[in-house]
C-alpha cells in the first residue's frame, strides 16, 4: 500500500511545475540543496518515506510571490511519512490533540468563521486555522459548514485546514456563493411547523394550539428561573428535527456543563453550539456568531433553519436583537426561524420581546406548584395566528384561554394523548 501511494505522489509532483513544486516543499518545511525539480522532487519523496525531518524556513533568497499550493498533495505526503513512519499502520482518523510529531491529524467538520483578520472552522474538537489561499480559491463565506482533512505541525501549534473536501454538502468544485442574506425580502411566515405530528408531548401540543409556530418567525419563551425553559428548548429542538424539514441548530450559552453533556446525548440530530458558563463573554459572542452565521448561509442557499437558543442575554441587549432581527420568511425561499429563550428579568428585555410574533410564556406559579409543563396558555401568542390555525383549532384555543386557567388548561392536555379531541370539545365554545 504504502509503495504504490509514494509512486502516486511521485506521479503527480512530476505533472507540476517547477513553480508548484517549490511551494509543496516551503509547505512542508522541506529544502533542496539543488534549485532543479528532479532534486526538489527528490527531497519531498525522501520526507515522504520518513527518511528525512522538516527544517526550519530559510531567511535566505527572495520571499515566495505567493503562499497557493496544493493542500491536497500536501496532505497526500503526510498521509504517507506516518504510514512510512508507523510500518504501513493507518494514521488515526480523528483529531489529534497530543501528538508532538508532525503528522496527519484526521478529518473535521466546523463552520467557517473569522476572528480579526483570520479564518478558523470551529469543530467540536476545538478550532482549525484556514488559510487565506483557501478564501481566494472558493466562493467561502463565514458561516460555510465545511468538511475536509487537517494536520498540525507540531503539539504547541494549531490545527490547520489542508483539504476541503465538502462545503454546505456539496463537493468543493461546485460550490455555490448563494443569495446574500441582506438582500432577501421578508415577508409574513405561512408555512407552520406542526410539533405534535412528531411528538405527543404536552408542551409541544399546547404549542400547536396557543402559540403556533411558523418557518421565519421570531419566537421567544419568556420566565422567570426554573421555570423549565431549557428542558423546553430541549424538547422543541427533537420535535422540530423529527419532522425532517429544516436544518435545526441549538445553541446554549452561558450553560451548566451537565446541560451540555444532556444536549449532546439526546438531541435528535440537530447541531449543537455550547459555551460553558465560565467562559469569557467574548467567547460566548463568538459561539453565538458563528451559530447564526451558519443558520443565515444555509437561508441564503435557499434552505430552512431553526436556531434554538438558551442563555442568549449573556451576550447583550443589543446582541440579542441582533439575532433576533435574522428571523425571516424569504420570499426567494428559505427561511430563519429563532426561538430564544429569554428570562423576564434580563437586561432589555422588553425591548426584545416587543419584536416578537410568536411568545410563548412559562408561569412562576405553574413551576412553583410542580405543573410541568408550567406553560401559561391564556397570555401565550402567535401573531396573524388565525392564518395559521384552521377555525376549529382558534375556536377551541379562545375558549380554553376564556373559561380555564393555565393550571386547568396543563391537566386538559396532560390527560390526552392528541388535540384531535380537545379541538372537538371546546371549538365551539
Amino acid at each position: 500500500m504504502r509503495e504504490q501511494l509514494l509512486r502516486d505522489i511521485e506521479v503527480n509532483l512530476n505533472r507540476k511545475t517547477i513553480f508548484d513544486v517549490r511551494q509543496i516543499a516551503r509547505a512542508l518545511s522541506i529544502h533542496s540543496e539543488f534549485p532543479q525539480k528532479p532534486k526538489i522532487i527528490e527531497a519531498i519523496l525522501s520526507y515522504a518515506r520518513g527518511e528525512t525531518e522538516a527544517q526550519a524556513p530559510s531567511v535566505r533568497g527572495a520571499p515566495p510571490k505567493s503562499d497557493v499550493y496544493d493542500e491536497r498533495l500536501v496532505l497526500q505526503i503526510e498521509q504517507c511519512r506516518q504510514i512510512f513512519k508507523s510500518g504501513d499502520k493507518q494514521p488515526e482518523s480523528v483529531l489529534t490533540v497530543n501528538s508532538s510529531e508532525r503528522g496527519f491529524s484526521g478529518k473535521v467538520s466546523g463552520v467557517l468563521e473569522k476572528v480579526g483578520d483570520s479564518w478558523f472552522i470551529m469543530t467540536a474538537s476545538g478550532e482549525a486555522y484556514v488559510a487565506d489561499s483557501f478564501l481566494q480559491r472558493y466562493p467561502l463565506k463565514a458561516g460555510d459548514k465545511i468538511s475536509g482533512s487537517v494536520f498540525r505541525k507540531d503539539q504547541s501549534s494549531k490545527p490547520a485546514l489542508m483539504v476541503i473536501d465538502d462545503i454546505n454538502g456539496f463537493p468543493s468544485e461546485n460550490a455555490e456563493a448563494g443569495a446574500d442574506f441582506s438582500s432577501l425580502t421578508p415577508v409574513y411566515p405561512e408555512n407552520r411547523i406542526i410539533l405534535s405530528n412528531a411528538s405527543d408531548d404536552a408542551a409541544c401540543r399546547m404549542i400547536d394550539v396557543f402559540a403556533p409556530l411558523a418557518y421565519g418567525q421570531r419566537a421567544f419563551i419568556t420566565a422567570a428561573a426554573n421555570c423549565g425553559k431549557t428542558t423546553l428548548i430541549k424538547t422543541l429542538a427533537n420535535a422540530i428535527s423529527d419532522s425532517g424539514d429544516s436544518v435545526v441548530i441549538v445553541v446554549l450559552l452561558n450553560a451548566r456543563p451537565e446541560e451540555i453533556t444532556d444536549f449532546k446525548r439526546n438531541l435528535h440530530g440537530a447541531e449543537l453550539f455550547a459555551a460553558r458558563f465560565d467562559a469569557l463573554p467574548s467567547y460566548q459572542t463568538r459561539v453565538a456568531e458563528t451559530a447564526f452565521s451558519y443558520a443565515r448561509r444555509l437561508v441564503e442557499l435557499g434552505k430552512s433553519a431553526v436556531v434554538l437558543a438558551d442563555g442568549l442575554s449573556v451576550v447583550g441587549a443589543e446582541n440579542v436583537k441582533k439575532f433576533a432581527s435574522y428571523a425571516v420568511n424569504a420570499e426567494e425561499g428559505g427561511s430563519l426561524t429563532v426561538i430564544a429563550a429569554l428570562s423576564e428579568n434580563s437586561e432589555g428585555h422588553e425591548g426584545v420581546a416587543v419584536t416578537a410574533n410568536n411568545l410563548i410564556k412559562l408561569s412562576p406559579q405553574l413551576a412553583a406548584r410542580r405543573v410541568f409543563p408550567a406553560i401559561d396558555a391564556v397570555n401565550c401568542f402567535a401573531g396573524r395566528e388565525e392564518s395559521l390555525l384552521s377555525s376549529e383549532e382558534l375556536g377551541a384555543a379562545n375558549n380554553l384561554r376564556r373559561n380555564f386557567g393555565a393550571e386547568d388548561i396543563v391537566k386538559i392536555f396532560k390527560n390526552t394523548c392528541d388535540n384531535t379531541r380537545i379541538i372537538n370539545d371546546y371549538k365551539n365554545g
